[in-house]
């Protein structure tokens, strides 16, 4: 019970991590000229800029925590609570763009935050004990074909007959990053075994290469969605199917269970469709997406006066 919980503690504080590391890399992206070209000047800028790099390292450790309450804690748990997660963003909005949320908003807040405790809530550890013994191998391949060829498929279909479709850009990165969740559970699962008195090391090294191709694969086609339409939609749509879908695969590839008691399946149920209604409703509010937009054009943050200045001197 003990450790679940502190998995989904772990994946609350993640999450957090996640959304303070993007905002610091954005206000630390401000200070620098405008990416022209991909050359070392360019990456030169960006690794001594000490506000990115204290973004980047706040997001690298939110990754690790990721990976040790996926290693803790079964998806169907661990997933709810990065999606309430998004309350975070809400609390920059008031706090950095002294934005005042409208009441919706709050509820929205609310939902989010109720959501995560009612899965919290909904703990049963003789079936959420996480195993690499339950998981299934055959399907897992299965899964990982499938949303490969899927987010590539569904990215071509979009530039190809749908432009304009913000849903469907969002769709092909988040079809990705569900295959990078779930390497990045298998890794905190059988990691261990791998590394363990006899280390296996292709089978690691093999992993590993799959798990970092997909996570290139998942940013390269945000980027492109990013390009075809609003950063708020598609990034909303990209992390809405980056939390669903690994719920899914928890329960259809690494043997998860729902309770079986009427009480806490209920729970779990009516939590898991709180935290992501309630993280909807803040990803797609006026005050999240006027934060957004007053962050990436340099209005606010402690850095705004200095961004203007960079862009004066281009």
């Amino acid at each position: 019970m003990k450790k679940i919980l502190f998995g989904i503690g772990l994946a609350a504080l993640a999450s957090l991590m996640f959304n303070l590391g993007l905002v610091l890399q954005k206000e630390g992206a401000l200070r620098l000229p405008k990416i022209r070209h991909l050359n070392w000047t360019t990456v030169k800028g960006f690794l001594t800029a000490r506000l990115w790099m204290a973004g980047t390292a706040i997001t690298l450790g939110g990754y690790v925590f990721e990976f040790i309450s996926f290693a803790l804690a079964p998806f169907v748990l661990v997933q709810p609570v990065f999606s309430a997660g998004i309350v975070t963003l809400a609390f920059f909005a008031v706090v950095i763009a002294k934005e005042r949320l409208c009441l919706r908003e709050w509820l929205g807040v609310a939902v989010a935050i109720s959501g995560a405790l009612m899965v919290a809530f909904s703990v049963n550890p003789a079936i959420d004990e996480v195993s690499r013994d339950a998981i299934l191998p055959d399907r897992l391949v299965i899964a990982l074909v499938l949303v490969g060829i899927g987010s590539v498929s569904v990215n071509f279909f979009a530039q190809r007959f749908a432009t304009h479709n913000e849903v469907l850009f969002g769709l092909s990165a988040g079809l990705a990053f569900t295959g990078t969740e779930m390497l990045t559970k298998l890794l905190g699962l059988e990691g261990p075994e791998l590394i363990g008195a006899n280390p296996r090391v292709w089978p690691l090294l093999t992993l590993i290469f799959l798990l970092v191709a997909f996570g290139l694969l998942g940013t390269y086609l945000l980027q492109i969605g990013f390009q075809h339409g609003r950063a708020l939609v598609i990034g909303g749509v990209m992390g809405l199917s980056a939390d669903i879908l690994p719920i899914v695969s928890g329960l259809v590839v690494f043997g998860e269970r729902m309770p079986q008691s009427p009480i806490r399946f209920w729970v779990r149920i009516a939590g898991i469709v709180a935290a992501i209604s309630g993280a909807l409703v803040i990803t797609f509010s006026p005050s999240t997406e006027h934060f957004l937009e007053q962050l990436e054009h340099g209005e606010i943050g402690p850095y705004a006066h200095d961004a203007e200045e960079v862009e004066d001197q281009e």
